[in-house]
């Protein structure tokens, strides 16, 4: 039986809040923080996570 492992790449420590919308396009995978209220994307590895766009809307609570 092959065993496989798994590895947190991005995560609360790197600056996710609540991610979602998940894309790749041009070799970074693109998403949107809700509760930071910014599009985001990530490269590969060593995975660096940066602030492509503040948005700038309510959110409902």
């Amino acid at each position: 039986m092959k065993m496989h492992t798994s590895t947190i790449l991005i995560d609360k420590t790197r600056g996710l809040e609540f991610t979602e919308s998940l894309r790749w396009h041009g070799g970074k995978l693109w998403f949107l923080d809700i509760h930071d209220k910014r599009i985001k994307t990530a490269d590969h590895l060593p995975v660096a996570c940066a602030t492509r766009r503040p948005l700038d809307f309510e959110t409902r609570r």
